[in-house]
């Protein structure tokens, strides 16, 4: 912060009839190079100087003379034991940017341009403080801790621009500070990452300095509740840095660096546990897997078997089967009895509520959807709740067709014979897929069901590979 302190001379020119000779009071003056005593028919009063404040290295300093008259005058600002012929030339003068050199006594000489008479300004001092360096030493920056722990900051002041009798005092500011703010170090433990800065004064002048502190909280989520079918391997995939290391626990059994996490041999309700480990930070999760056992209806987690008075019969799932990738799948189910019972469609390894009908549409199904559903009904009244058979849903990729020769648009002589020929992208390919063709267009004059297909068209057309 800069300040500016104005220094001011205040020169009265007074005209009185004293004879030959001037006159000025002793203890109105201050012992400058004339004290305004002229020896000349002028007779001059300068009124006593107030010392300037003290100002700090970099502040301006503003110096500046009243002088009552119509008199013509001009000014010269001196240093006492500076050479400089003059530091300015109007009634005000300023320093800019003020160093420790600066310190001494200044004054201003004023000269009456018609007679030739110079008036001597009584002299004041300049003080310069030396403004502390501020420093933050440790930790340096880029500084990075991990949410929910505390660090330490520690500031300090160059000793080089100390002088004699400072005497330095911190003062920090940001968020989450724990204890004492006005020390040279500070504890922190911020929630999010924020900037502090500490001020370090002297006494009169202050500086400060400040650090970023990036603040790390790591995430790792696994469902609240996995459903697993009695046989099934347990799979658990989490979206994690790719920096990060797993960990994690299932029953009793602990297993490392595994992404996705296949177990398998789950036969009861097992707690499930997650730790995951980044740039030195770490986050965790739990969860429940219940299993889906054989036992009542037809394989489900209950599979409508209600042990209650309730007696009704849950209906076949109807459902799309295999679909390909884009198309609409529908799952619906109906039961037998007078219960209004409420709907929740769920998917095996995700605990979120699809749907809450009786009919379940995936308008666009992609590779992700593939997997085993079910439906758990519950009676709003007595909170109990039935879970239906799973079935599953296959999602097939599609092929990614193309036609290799001739590239499009391509041009044939009225009467000339050409090959077409098509091809299916090896990269949607999997497993036991096996690929057909089939060709529409007017004019083909060879097998249609042939990745190669002979046209002779008569005329403009487009032929198309399925």
């Amino acid at each position: 912060m800069k300040r500016f302190i104005y220094i001011v001379f205040l020169m009265a020119l007074c005209q009185a009839a004293w004879g030959q000779g001037g006159v000025y009071l002793p203890d109105r003056f201050k012992g400058a190079s004339h004290d305004g005593y002229d020896r000349s028919a002028h007779t001059i009063v300068l009124s006593k100087i107030i010392p300037p404040s003290s100002l700090c290295e970099g502040d301006t300093a503003v110096f500046s003379i009243n002088h009552e008259g119509t008199f013509l005058y001009t000014f010269q600002w001196k240093k006492v034991g500076d050479s400089r012929e003059s530091w300015g030339a109007t009634s005000v003068m300023k320093i800019e940017n003020v160093t420790t050199a600066h310190r001494g006594l200044y004054f201003c000489v004023v000269k009456d341009m018609k007679s030739g008479r110079l008036i001597h300004s009584d002299t004041v001092e300049l003080k310069i403080n030396k403004t502390p360096t501020a420093l933050i030493g440790d930790p340096v920056s880029p500084f990075m801790m991990c949410g929910g722990t505390t660090s330490t900051l520690n500031a300090i002041a160059s000793e080089n621009d100390k002088e004699a009798g400072d005497e330095y005092s911190y003062t920090w500011s940001g968020v989450d500070i724990v204890g004492a703010n006005n020390l040279s170090e500070v504890q922190i433990s911020p929630k999010k990452s924020t900037t502090y800065t500490v001020t370090v004064l002297n006494g009169v002048c202050r500086d400060t300095a400040s650090l970023f502190v990036e603040v790390y909280n790591p995430e790792v989520d696994i469902p609240d509740v996995i459903y697993l079918a009695e046989g099934m391997p347990l799979t658990v995939d989490v979206d994690i840095p790719a920096t990060a290391t797993l960990e994690w626990k299932v029953g009793n059994t602990t297993l490392s660096h595994q992404n996705p996490l296949v177990f398998n041999g789950l036969l009861e309700t097992t707690p499930l546990y997650v730790k995951m480990e980044d740039r030195g930070c770490v986050a965790v999760d739990s969860g429940t897997v219940y299993i889906k056992g054989s036992w009542g209806y037809r394989g489900g987690m209950q599979d409508g078997f209600s042990r209650s008075n309730h007696s009704f019969i849950i209906k076949d799932i109807v459902h799309s089967g295999t679909v390909c990738e884009g198309e609409r799948a529908t799952f619906s189910i109906d039961y037998e009895g007078t219960f209004a019972l409420k709907y929740a469609w769920r998917k095996i390894g995700n605990n979120e509520i699809l749907g809450d009908t009786s009919v379940l549409n995936m308008d666009e199904t992609g590779i992700d959807d593939r997997g085993e559903y079910y439906c758990v009904l519950k009676d709003p009244l007595t909170g109990r709740e039935f879970y239906s058979d799973t079935v599953e849903l296959r999602v097939k990729k599609l092929p990614d067709a193309v036609i290799g020769s001739p590239v499009s648009p391509t041009l044939v002589c009225h009467g000339d014979t050409i090959i077409l020929n098509a091809s299916a992208s090896e990269d949607t390919k999997e497993e036991g897929d096996e690929y057909t063709y089939s060709w529409s267009g007017e004019g083909i004059v060879s097998a249609s069901n042939l990745p190669l297909v002979r046209v002779s068209p008569r005329q403009t057309t487009t032929y198309t590979v399925r």
